[in-house]
């Protein structure tokens, strides 16, 4: 089966990691200035770890929808069971590496680190294995700081068990309707329930309408093309008001949206945003950069997944360095140091795990292709 490559999607890919790379350093690495309102103000810029995983899931439902309907469009039916098959060979072998090593092995054998896992209970771990993280955050908080980046993994997971049934189950004419209505019902789900930051954040109604937005970006982009170009097609200085105005929208949604009608449009609009940029990076003619020409970026997009998995490993083990060693948090030095350790150790192992671990199992993939 011939598969679109989409080139310009491996720099987005590594953006949406270092947001939340960026965002998870701020937090965890125990830096601050002695200014507050420097401290506030760069919050806002670095705080972006929840944008950055809301671009992966818009990546995520635009690129599978895609693919599932190069599938149904060239051998008239969808492969469920291969389709299932493809998505655990890509998915499991990185998370059960997390979850078995550094959830239920390592533990027990560095005791400096024990106040990070005193929260693991019974359930817990049921939830860990059955990709079911983010409703452990629901009910627990983070458990596991460790591996709590796996939430997210898990609302992929949820959603794959179930999309290629929706489109297998709904004519083509009714996609639109069934992915607007996903959008819609997920904005409805997340106002009804506004006043509980982990299930607005977390819950898998809430986060289905990232990826229907995806879905909508991705049948817009297969099916009416050219009625596409017409709205994406802007040239220099338009588009460049329009990200300027997304990325300030974004930078001071907290801000801007502080009521329950308001406030479940961050991830809504947050999404239509970024389907925005990845069709206009596939797309327009005309855009101010496409990503295929930073290679550094690009050449990244394949270790995300491994990256993104691996980083918080990172900045705890660049935390337990810090701690051995004694040095000062509160020194920018330090903190730099610290973060550039984290990267470089997050490239390490993600290069590692890809070369070694997951790539075995990506070439058994294609075979179910």
């Amino acid at each position: 089966m011939q598969r679109r490559y989409f080139e310009n999607l491996d720099g987005l890919r590594t953006i949406a990691f270092l947001m939340v790379f960026i965002s998870h350093c701020w937090r965890n690495l125990y830096f601050k200035f002695d200014n507050e309102m420097l401290n506030a103000g760069i919050s806002k810029v670095f705080d972006i770890g929840s944008l950055g995983v809301n671009l992966f899931f818009v990546l995520s439902g635009f690129l599978i929808t895609y693919l599932l309907f190069e599938e149904l469009e060239q051998k008239s039916r969808i492969n469920i069971k291969n389709f299932y098959i493809r998505r655990i060979l890509r998915i499991w072998p990185v998370y059960f590496v997390v979850v078995l090593v550094f959830v239920f092995m390592l533990p027990y054998f560095i005791g400096a680190l024990q106040k990070e896992y005193t929260d693991i209970t019974p359930i817990s771990i049921f939830r860990y294995l059955f990709f079911m993280v983010n409703f452990d955050h629901i009910a627990h908080g983070i458990s596991f700081r460790w591996a709590s980046v796996l939430w997210s993994v898990s609302v992929e997971e949820q959603f794959y068990l179930f999309w290629p049934l929706v489109l297998t189950l709904f004519s083509k004419r009714s996609w639109l309707f069934v992915f607007c209505s996903l959008g819609l019902g997920s904005y409805l789900f997340r106002f009804l329930n506004f006043e509980s930051y982990r299930i607005v954040n977390y819950h898998t109604l809430s986060i289905i309408g990232d990826l229907a937005i995806g879905a909508i970006g991705a049948y817009l982009g297969f099916y009416h093309r050219k009625a596409l170009s017409r709205f994406i097609a802007f040239k220099e200085a338009k588009l460049l008001c329009i990200y300027i105005v997304g990325i300030i929208i974004l930078i001071f949604r907290n801000d801007i949206f502080t009521n329950q009608f308001t406030i479940p449009l961050i991830g809504l609009l947050g999404s239509l945003f970024f389907c925005f940029i990845i069709l206009e990076q596939n797309y327009n003619p005309f855009s101010l950069f496409k990503m295929k020409r930073n290679q550094g970026l690009s050449s990244f997009g394949k270790y995300t997944y491994g990256l993104y998995c691996y980083h918080f490993i990172a900045i705890f083990v660049l935390n337990y360095v810090r701690k051995t060693l004694e040095l000062n948090p509160q020194k920018l030095a330090i903190f730099v140091f610290l973060s550039l350790g984290a990267l470089l150790l997050s490239f390490v192992l993600a290069y590692l795990s890809y070369r070694f671990l997951e790539t075995p199992f990506l070439k058994t993939k294609e075979k179910f292709v």
